[in-house]
C-alpha cells in the first residue's frame, strides 16, 4: 500500500512538475546529467551494500532507469497474466519483485524529475540573463549615442558661438573703420555746409545753388555713405540698408526753403528742429533709418544733441513699440557723452521720458539692442 501511494504521488508530481515528457523512458534521458550527489543515493538504493555491486563509476542512472522500468513492465505482465498460473511462492515472489523494483523506478522518475526542475530553473535564469545583458547593451549604445549626439549638439553650439564672435570681431572692426570713414564724410560735408550758409547769409544765392548741388552730387560723399550703409546691413542684419544719400538732399532742400530765416549750422537744425517734427510722419522702418543719418549727420563723437534727439518723446513714443530693443542700433555712449555730460547720462546709459513712464536702457552698439533695467 505504501509503495501504491509512492508511485502514486511520484506519477502526479511527475505530472505536474514535468509534463512535457510523454512517458516514463524520456525523462530518464536527464539522468545523464543526474549530480554526483543524485547519483550515488540512486546508487545504494539499486545495489544495497550487502549484495554484488559494480563499480560505482561504472553506474549509469540512465542505463539503470531505462532497465528497471523494463523490467518492472515485464513483471507488470506477468502479474496481469495471471498469478493464479504460478505458485503461491512464484506469484508472491513476482508481486514482490514488482513492488521492489517499481519503488526503485518511482524513485528514479521522481530524482529525474527534479533535475529536469533544476534545469528548467537554470535554463531560465541564463535565459533572463542573456536578456537583462541584452537590455542593458541596448541601454548603453542608446546612452553612447544620445552622449554623442549632445557632443555633436555642444560643438555645434560651440563653432556657432565662435563663428558669431568673429562675425561681431569683424563688425567691431568694421565699425571702427567705418568711424573714420565718418570723420571724413563729416569733415567735407559740414565745410561744404558752411560755405553753403555763407553763401546764403551773403544772399548769394547762385552760389548757394552751385554748392547744394556739388553736396547732393559728390562723389566721394556718396561712396563713403554707401559703403557705410551696407556695412550696416551685414553686420547687423537690417532689411534695408540706409539711403543716406536721400536723406541729406530731402534735409538739404528743407534747409534751402528756410535759408533766409536760418541762423543755425545744418547739422543742429537737424538734430534739434527737423528730426524731432518729423517723427510723427514716419513709419515704424524708416524711424531708425532717420535716427541713423540724424547720429551721423550731427557728427556723433562729439555732439550731445544725438542722445538729446534720442530722448525727445516723440522717440520714446517708438521705442515702447520694441524698434529700439530689437534692431535700432544705438552709438556707445562712451563715444557719445561728454566728460562733464556723465554724471546726468551715467556713461553707459540713457533715460528716454514718455508721459509718465521712465524707463533706462543700456545701449549696446554691436548687437544693435537696448536692455531695460
Amino acid at each position: 500500500m505504501r509503495n501504491l501511494l509512492k508511485a502514486s504521488f511520484a506519477v502526479l508530481f511527475f505530472c505536474i512538475s514535468v509534463p512535457s515528457f510523454s512517458n516514463d523512458s524520456k525523462l530518464c534521458q536527464y539522468l545523464n546529467d543526474i549530480d554526483p550527489a543524485t547519483s550515488n543515493k540512486l546508487y545504494t538504493l539499486v545495489y544495497p551494500a550487502n549484495g554484488i555491486r559494480p563499480m560505482a563509476s561504472m553506474f549509469n542512472p540512465a542505463s539503470v532507469c531505462r532497465n528497471m522500468i523494463s523490467y518492472s513492465n515485464n513483471l507488470k505482465k506477468d502479474i496481469d497474466s495471471g498469478c493464479q498460473y504460478l505458485s503461491k511462492d512464484r506469484c508472491e515472489g513476482v508481486k514482490f519483485d514488482y513492488k521492489k523494483t517499481s519503488g526503485i523506478v518511482d524513485s528514479f522518475l521522481y530524482e529525474a524529475s527534479l533535475v529536469k526542475i533544476k534545469q528548467d530553473d537554470i535554463s531560465q535564469q541564463n535565459q533572463r540573463a542573456t536578456e537583462i545583458a541584452k537590455e542593458e547593451n541596448r541601454v548603453s549604445i542608446q546612452r553612447q549615442k544620445l552622449i554623442a549626439e549632445l557632443k555633436q549638439v555642444e560643438d555645434e553650439k560651440k563653432y556657432q558661438i565662435e563663428v558669431n564672435n568673429q562675425l561681431m570681431k569683424n563688425c567691431e572692426s568694421n565699425f571702427n573703420l567705418l568711424k573714420k570713414y565718418d570723420v571724413t564724410v563729416l569733415g567735407m560735408y559740414k565745410n561744404k555746409v558752411s560755405d553753403l550758409e555763407d553763401a546764403i547769409n551773403h544772399k548769394k544765392y547762385k552760389y548757394a545753388l552751385t554748392l547744394k548741388n556739388e553736396l547732393i552730387s559728390d562723389g566721394q560723399i556718396k561712396s563713403k555713405l554707401k559703403v557705410y550703409g551696407n556695412e550696416i546691413k551685414k553686420c547687423y542684419k537690417l532689411d534695408s540698408y540706409i539711403d543716406f544719400e536721400a536723406e541729406i538732399s530731402n534735409d538739404l532742400q528743407v534747409y534751402m526753403n528756410k535759408e533766409a530765416s536760418s541762423t543755425t549750422t545744418l547739422d543742429k537744425h537737424i538734430s534739434r528742429e527737423l528730426l524731432p517734427n518729423r517723427i510723427n510722419s514716419l513709419s515704424e522702418n524708416n524711424l531708425r533709418e532717420l535716427t541713423y543719418f540724424s547720429l551721423l549727420s550731427v557728427g556723433v563723437k562729439n555732439d550731445i544733441n544725438a542722445i538729446r534727439v534720442l530722448s525727445q518723446p516723440e522717440v520714446f513714443k517708438m521705442v515702447q513699440v520694441g524698434l529700439l530693443k530689437n534692431d535700432l542700433l544705438c552709438a556707445k555712449l562712451e563715444s557719445v557723452v561728454e566728460i562733464d555730460m556723465k554724471s546726468q547720462y551715467e556713461a553707459t546709459c540713457v533715460t528716454f521720458r514718455g508721459g509718465s513712464k521712465k524707463s533706462s536702457y543700456i545701449i549696446d552698439s554691436l548687437n544693435g539692442v537696448a536692455f531695460e533695467f
